[in-house]
């Protein structure tokens, strides 16, 4: 039975999204403040992975870090406190926000190394180590989006359902 009495858990999840999604542009622009700091184009050239993207690749985050804003506002407002697709939704992508948090923080600090020998490259696993499952998590939130899309207004379908897709799918 869903209930629409606000818990104490409502407000942590939305407090939580709609910091954690305000913050993770500027983790994820740690260069631009830090003069240690790499940024995620920096990283990127530095792999010789054909699985790394190029530099410029990372342009596509700019809509995604707007459209995972709008959603975190979204998130926040009263009258979506008790919402099933808020509540289904606003757990997952906190933890997902989180670990982009973290990631921009490894990959921006993160001592860089040899990949299998000491030193070893802290950026890379430490990336890995943050990246996967953070990227599983934002899958799971777009699938509940993807379920719950029909619920949505159209305005919520164009961001929320948009940003998680994109934020799950270059993850």
């Amino acid at each position: 039975m869903i209930s629409d009495t606000p818990r104490a858990a409502d407000y942590i999840r939305q407090s939580l999204n709609l910091v954690l999604g305000s913050i993770m542009w500027l983790c994820s622009s740690l260069n631009l403040f830090f003069d240690s700091a790499r940024s995620p184009a920096d990283m990127s050239d530095s792999n010789d992975s054909l699985l790394v993207p190029f530099g410029a690749a990372f342009s596509i985050w700019l809509p995604i870090f707007v459209l995972c804003f709008i959603y975190a506002v979204l998130q926040a407002l009263p009258r979506n406190r008790t919402e099933p697709v808020y509540r289904a939704l606003g757990w997952w992508t906190a933890a997902g926000f989180a670990g982009v948090c973290l990631w921009g923080i490894v990959n921006a600090f993160a001592p860089m190394g040899n990949f299998w020998t000491p030193p070893f490259d802290l950026a890379q696993w430490g990336t890995a180590f943050v990246f996967v499952p953070t990227m599983l998590i934002l899958v799971k939130a777009m699938v509940i989006a993807t379920r719950e899309k029909a619920k949505m207004t159209p305005f919520e379908r164009n961001t929320i359902w948009v940003g998680i897709s994109l934020i799950a799918g270059w993850s």
